[in-house]
């Protein structure tokens, strides 16, 4: 660990953060806002997108628009006060967004969504974790009971304890992989959000995740430019991602790393809501109990 690095936790382990509802709600905002994204990638799909296409018609508009924004806004957020602080920006990137999106497909597709949505959400214990480790934040009986009230409300939200899910190991491994991949995002934007403000880490994030998906930039212009869908995929980049990972980056500041991840569980149950009202969904008794759950977790430890 350098010598930056030693400073960043310890300021992390000296400052005491209180409760910051404006930060709590910028968290449970992004978890809103990241549901959404079925209500798009419905439509892509049947516009004949692949999941990767998907994946990176999403990053490479998002890092124009990061980038414009920098540039009218905050040309300061473009300047990068260390070249080695690239690493923070390149993990999160690389391991918080292609390697979770990937991983989270390949669950998917092994097993079922409520197997993979399901193993997504141990990300808050695996962040709990390296909190602990990295940050020095104390491991407390009331976040344990969070920790297993919102784990039980995504299984419960998810349906997976209903239909059993189509179940296989190498599903659970991919699964797990993603609930890895989210978690990591959130450790390295940890240290980042010291030393940059959250446009800055969610630009360089999504810039240097645009250059590894480059082999599908040809097949993405032209599909969105064939099937007229330029400002449906702005707007896409822009709710699913520019809004979200600046909010979620932005409360990070003033929350803790594992309180974030617990209250971003909104997430499935935003989206379960979503499938119901919007795509006729069932709402089954075990559903709205898991939303109840998950809703009471995020509040507990929203309080904490």
């Amino acid at each position: 660990m350098t010598e930056t690095e030693k400073t960043i936790t310890e300021n992390i382990n000296t400052k005491e953060k209180r409760t910051d509802y404006k930060s709590i709600i910028y968290i449970i905002a992004a978890g809103l806002l990241w549901s959404t994204m079925s209500i798009f990638t419905r439509r892509f799909t049947a516009m004949g997108f692949t999941e990767f296409e998907i994946m990176s018609t999403r990053a490479y508009i998002s890092a124009i628009l990061l980038l414009i924004y920098n540039l009218l806004r905050n040309r300061d957020g473009l300047k990068l006060k260390r070249i080695i602080d690239l690493k923070y920006f390149a993990a999160a990137g690389l391991v918080g967004i292609i390697f979770f999106s990937w991983a989270y497909m390949k669950s998917i597709n092994l097993s079922s969504t409520s197997v993979a949505a399901t193993l997504l959400y141990t990300a808050p214990a695996i962040v709990m974790i390296f909190s602990v480790i990295f940050f020095g934040e104390k491991f407390t009986g009331r976040k344990l009971l969070v920790l297993l009230m919102t784990f039980i409300g995504c299984l419960l939200v998810t349906g997976l304890l209903e239909d059993g899910g189509n179940v296989s190991a190498a599903g659970i491994l991919f699964g797990l992989g993603a609930g890895f991949g989210y978690a990591m995002y959130t450790v390295f934007t940890a240290f980042a959000i010291k030393k940059y403000n959250s446009t800055t880490i969610t630009f360089f994030t999504f810039l240097i995740s645009s250059v590894f998906l480059m082999p599908f930039s040809i097949s993405v212009i032209t599909k969105i430019f064939e099937n007229g869908m330029l400002m449906f995929s702005v707007i896409f980049a822009l709710v699913t991602t520019v809004l979200p990972f600046t909010l979620y980056t932005n409360g990070l500041a003033k929350v803790e790393a594992s309180k974030a991840s617990l209250m971003a569980a909104v997430e499935p149950v935003s989206a379960a809501l979503i499938g119901i009202f919007l795509f006729n969904e069932s709402a089954s008794i075990m559903k709205i109990a898991g939303i109840a759950l998950v809703a009471v977790s995020v509040t507990m430890a929203g309080r904490e």
